[in-house]
């Protein structure tokens, strides 16, 4: 696996795969730099082209965050 900061919602969706099931299938969202990403719950891909307001203010702020959106799936 060769991911990159432009890496695809479908080439990251193996590795967020691997978290969601580490995790208890928690639910899980995850996107590259320049690139929107993927989000898993139980067990599926709901949706490839996903971004967010967390994981953009992850990008923005460069820390992890656990936390729920105000608004959006």
């Amino acid at each position: 696996m060769n991911l990159t900061k432009s890496s695809t919602g479908n080439e990251i969706t193996p590795l967020a795969i691997a978290i969601h099931e580490l995790l208890n299938r928690l639910p899980i969202t995850m996107r590259t730099k320049n690139t929107k990403g993927v989000r898993i719950e139980e067990g599926k891909v709901i949706d490839n082209n996903y971004t967010g307001p967390i994981l953009e203010k992850v990008l923005e702020n460069g820390i992890i965050s656990n936390e729920t959106p105000d608004y959006g799936p």
